[in-house]
């Protein structure tokens, strides 16, 4: 473990049945009883943030599963809102630059 991921080590999921995360079958679709099973041990997570982040930065290291209570589809959506803003305030920059 580095010092860049030793928050893991203190995640809600450390002891958890990875398999909760994890979609079952194709895609990332994961039953939305087990979703909310998995949220349930995410929510009140010292380290939800810091494993957001974590997804959030490292695209290709999660590709499916839930991290930091998202799903893929979700931290895609968040991916591309970030992209979308920094555009806009780089227009901005340009437009009274």
């Amino acid at each position: 473990m580095t010092m860049d991921d030793r928050w893991m080590s203190r995640a809600a999921c450390k002891d958890a049945d990875p398999n909760l995360f994890q979609p079952r079958g194709e895609g990332d679709h994961i039953p939305k009883g087990q979703l909310e099973r998995a949220r349930a041990v995410c929510r009140p997570c010292p380290v939800r943030r810091q494993c957001l982040r974590y997804a959030l930065d490292n695209p290709r290291l999660t590709t499916s599963g839930v991290w930091g209570g998202s799903t893929l589809s979700e931290r895609e959506a968040y991916r591309k809102a970030a992209k979308a803003a920094k555009a806009r305030e780089k227009a901005g920059e340009v437009a009274y630059g």
